[in-house]
């Protein structure tokens, strides 16, 4: 099963906050082990910034150490960045931006998400208690995920998962720009593909089609 981290796992986990930060860590530790992906949702990565930098400021502060707000900035970027390395980002979508009449919308873009992902995928980890207790079927606790027996991830027979976790900023970047400019028969993207088709292999012209079937066809129809 994936999770979604809530933004108070992410400061758990990034200050690192010692009364939560083992349960959290053993969580997404459990969640990786089982060969399940852990995800940050893009949408929260001012959220992830200031309230980290908030957090590590108070820290500075009671501990007596004079750190400036550009100190505090810099160590919460550096971190954030340290931790989102064996992460999956969650792109934000048009449909989670209105959620103004939410009662907390950063929660509700965070449930949305959850929407994209087959029942039963995936879980919102958090410690929110109100949202533990509003929607048990899609949220879960750090203690309450370590206690789940997580069947581990089955081998595809074609793994088209990995192949996506690996280029999915260009993949959406390349869709988001194909719903731009609407041409989804014989657009740029065609003539790019075909380009380096024919670069691959080492000639001068290359023709894509609709499928494998016409392309065997049309080198049948050529060859009379």
């Amino acid at each position: 099963m994936d999770l979604l981290l809530d933004i108070d796992v992410v400061l758990d986990l990034c200050a690192p906050r010692p009364r939560w930060f083992a349960a959290a860590a053993n969580a997404v530790a459990h969640c990786i082990e089982s060969g399940a992906r852990v995800w940050l949702y893009t949408g929260s990565v001012q959220t992830y910034e200031y309230s980290l930098r908030r957090v590590l400021k108070d820290d500075a502060l009671a501990s007596g150490q004079g750190l400036s707000n550009a100190a505090c900035m810099r160590l919460a970027r550096r971190t954030l960045q340290e931790f989102a390395l064996d992460k999956h980002w969650l792109s934000a979508l048009a449909g989670e931006g209105d959620v103004f009449s939410a009662p907390d919308c950063e929660d509700e873009q965070l449930l949305r998400a959850l929407d994209r992902f087959a029942p039963g995928t995936i879980k919102l980890l958090t410690r929110d208690s109100g949202l533990l207790q509003s929607h048990p079927d899609r949220t879960v606790s750090p203690e309450q995920f370590c206690s789940i027996q997580v069947e581990p991830h089955k081998i595809d027979f074609i793994d088209l998962r990995t192949q996506q976790d690996r280029i999915r900023p260009q993949l959406e970047e390349g869709s988001h720009r194909i719903l731009h400019h609407g041409q989804y028969i014989l657009g740029p993207e065609i003539k790019e593909l075909e380009k380096k088709l024919g670069s691959y292999v080492g000639t001068k012209h290359a023709m894509s089609c609709a499928s494998g079937t016409d392309a065997l066809l049309m080198a049948l129809m050529a060859y009379g």
